[in-house]
């Protein structure tokens, strides 16, 4: 909201002086870019908000998980804004019956894939995999995302899931999108495992029963 003030000010100031100079539109379009960037970043944030202290209503549909985590990947702005981070995919093609909400677990992938990301700030890999389990409760629908990045201290893990808590508050982290993905697996009776040791990446499995 700063910079989204300091630019109006910026500009307010340049069309009061009456002549705008050819250079004059060339900034003018950067602010312009700038300030979009950010009421973007404002917009989503507030999303985010809104959505953590909302009660969590599912819209349950038969999903094939592999095609939606698939087409996450693919639809990723983040992903190819970031060529350095290679993708690394293995579908088990068994699971065209999951029960889901689609919308909801969409964000869970974009979160994960999120973090991975922001884990590897030199690049890195990102495996992600399926697969199809079976206990004595049922079958379950799994998918794991794991990281080559900096890996999660094993003092903070149990807080990673607490809303607000992030250790990226200087680079503008919020430390909703784990508090949030947490929340939607919870709303879907699944469950969420991470394995991580500092300096040797992270892994999140997300295990979701496959009828409701």
């Amino acid at each position: 909201m700063n910079l989204v003030g300091m630019t109006t000010q910026y500009l307010k100031d340049l069309f009061s002086n009456g002549q705008i100079e050819d250079e004059d539109i060339k900034d003018v379009q950067e602010c312009l870019d700038d300030m979009s960037q950010e009421v973007e970043h404002l917009r989503k944030l507030i999303a985010q908000f809104l959505s953590l202290n909302r009660p969590r209503h599912l819209e349950i549909k038969q999903v094939d998980l592999d095609k939606l985590v698939d087409q996450t990947i693919k639809e990723s702005t983040l992903l190819k804004n970031t060529p350095e981070v290679e993708v690394h995919t293995d579908y088990c093609g068994q699971l065209k019956d999951v029960e889901i909400d689609a919308s909801q677990i969409r964000q869970v992938l974009q979160n994960l894939i999120q973090n991975s990301i922001q884990a590897m700030n030199k690049g890195g890999k990102i495996y992600i995999t399926t697969q199809r389990l079976k206990d004595n409760n049922g079958d379950y629908a799994v998918f794991t995302i794991r990281d080559t990045g900096i890996g999660i201290p094993e003092s903070i893990q149990e807080r990673i899931y607490d809303a607000y808590f992030t250790t990226r508050e200087n680079k503008g982290g919020t430390g909703l999108g784990l508090a949030i993905t947490h929340q939607i697996i919870q709303a879907h009776k699944g469950k969420i495992e991470l394995k991580s040791k500092k300096g040797m990446g992270a892994s999140f499995t997300v295990r979701l029963p496959i009828k409701q």
